[in-house]
């Protein structure tokens, strides 16, 4: 059954929603965000493409400013807006900033808080740790702070790190569930004890729908199960 986030992200064909190039995600969304719709007032994500995303978040919550960043002025061939045409697009601002600089992410925000952030950038594990270190800080107490696209810890090199490193961004995910703590060689003492001082909790979602498990990854094919799309929701604590 359809859900009006779900509807939005397939009407500005996002992959987000439930089109054939979908993950779904909007299914898991809806659960955490139908209730907080008209209380959202502030949103940011990390990565823009062709603008599909940041416009369904916009419509979907109604009174909430999105703020978006991106790698690069515009999409090469492709059939969307440049990040420039989105300024002006009502309630959307961009900015031209690589997820992994501290820096001009302490500049662009340092004054901000966001009920929503949703990390949907270049999805490597090595990259997806360090912005949620560096970002966290960024959401309001009682916000959420997504992971798009953790099945990228299961691809390979390509993306970072080794499927059986155990330091990949959903290793370092699931082990907190079993350990209540986050630990990574990858990030910095003083990043790591924010975050353990201030995640609630992690939920890691598999919608099985469109990215194909590695044959190296035996347990889940041996179960029969041969799509994978991960999505973790990280909920930050009230106080």
């Amino acid at each position: 059954m359809s859900n009006p986030l779900e509807e939005l992200a397939n009407l500005h064909n996002t992959d987000k929603g439930t089109l054939p190039h979908g993950h779904a995600y909007t299914d898991v969304y809806y659960k955490y965000w139908k209730e907080i719709q008209d209380s959202v007032k502030s949103v940011l994500e990390i990565g823009i493409w062709r603008g599909a995303s940041v416009k369904t978040l916009r419509d979907f919550f109604h009174n909430a400013e999105i703020h978006a960043i991106d790698v690069q002025d515009g999409v090469k061939g492709g059939r969307g807006e440049p990040i420039g045409d989105l300024l002006d697009a009502g309630r959307i601002t961009t900015y031209l900033c690589d997820q992994t600089d501290q820096a001009k992410l302490n500049e662009l925000f340092g004054d901000m808080q966001f009920d929503i952030i949703i990390d949907d950038g270049c999805h490597n594990t090595l990259y997806q740790q360090k912005s949620l270190s560096y970002l966290f800080e960024y959401v309001k107490p009682g916000g959420l702070y997504v992971v798009e696209d953790l099945h990228t810890s299961l691809m390979g090199p390509q993306w970072g790190l080794y499927p059986d490193d155990s330091n990949t961004c959903l290793n370092i995910l699931k082990r907190y569930k079993d350990t209540e703590e986050i630990s990574s060689p990858h990030l910095s003492p003083e990043k790591i004890d924010y975050l353990n001082k201030n995640i609630e909790s992690i939920e890691i979602y598999d919608l099985k729908r469109t990215v194909p498990i590695p044959r190296s990854n035996l347990y889940e094919r041996k179960f029969g199960q041969t799509k994978c799309d991960l999505v973790a929701i990280i909920k930050k604590r009230t106080v």
